[in-house]
């Protein structure tokens, strides 16, 4: 694993937000993959959390931005915690932190578990 290939990762993850293409979003997640953000239901492989996207860019979001503060290679996962930012326009409409399990799968770095967490970026 190299931290560039979760930066790519990250950055096509970001692209599909400002594209609206919850397609392109949901091919980032492992076929196991959960999604949990606070407050809702787990999302369960990549077509329900393409869904939980969706829901974000129907509601406005246009654009994510992702910072990642730290990752650790344990084997054949990766742990990556960081915060988060999803603006609508210029306008930052939420913001806080996540905790992301990668792990491979066809050889690519894919997000199997992904956790979000609203209010509590630093």
């Amino acid at each position: 694993m190299s931290r560039a290939e979760i930066d790519a990762a990250n950055q096509a993850l970001m692209e599909g937000v400002a594209a609206g293409d919850t397609s392109a979003i949901a091919a980032l997640y492992h076929d196991d993959a959960i999604l949990s953000a606070s407050g809702t239901d787990l999302f369960r492989g990549p077509e329900a959390i393409a869904n939980f996207f969706k829901g974000a860019i129907d509601q406005g979001v246009t654009s994510a931005k992702l910072t990642t503060i730290s990752l650790e290679e344990l084997g054949e996962t990766a742990i990556e915690d960081g915060a988060y930012e999803l603006y609508a326009g210029d306008k930052l409409v939420d913001s806080g932190s996540f905790l992301v399990v990668w792990k491979q799968q066809s050889g690519n770095w894919l997000l199997y578990r992904d956790f979000i967490s609203p209010g509590t970026s630093s």
